[in-house]
């Protein structure tokens, strides 16, 4: 799947930020896991809880992808943002992002 944004000059990191964390709240959410527990603990905690469940989250901040893998298997993928630089009528300038991903969520929608 394809994500389109547009944003201004500052503070997009914070917009994909946060939609990466969506992203990977939503895959946690199809594996086998104690939802309730998910959203209660600390990020210490869910650390911890996440890799005695199997689940490991690779982040590559080289270029702001990740994946997430439950018992060894590629459960999801969000690539880096490519970032356009466009500018509107008012000549003012701002960012066309796009993200390329796909997780186990997307499939069970198809």
């Amino acid at each position: 799947m394809k994500l389109e944004l547009l944003t201004d000059l500052t503070g997009y990191q914070k917009e994909i930020e946060s939609l990466r964390q969506e992203w990977i709240s939503e895959t946690l959410s199809c594996l086998d896991l104690d939802q309730g527990l998910l959203e209660s603990l600390d990020q210490a905690g869910l650390f911890e809880y996440l890799i005695q469940n199997g689940v490991d989250i690779v982040y590559y901040p080289k270029f702001g992808g990740s994946e997430i893998f439950f018992e060894g298997e590629l459960v999801g993928e969000w690539g880096g943002p490519e970032l356009e630089l466009k500018i509107d009528e008012y000549n003012k300038y701002y960012y066309k992002v796009l993200v390329e991903y796909w997780s186990i969520s997307n499939e069970e929608e198809l």
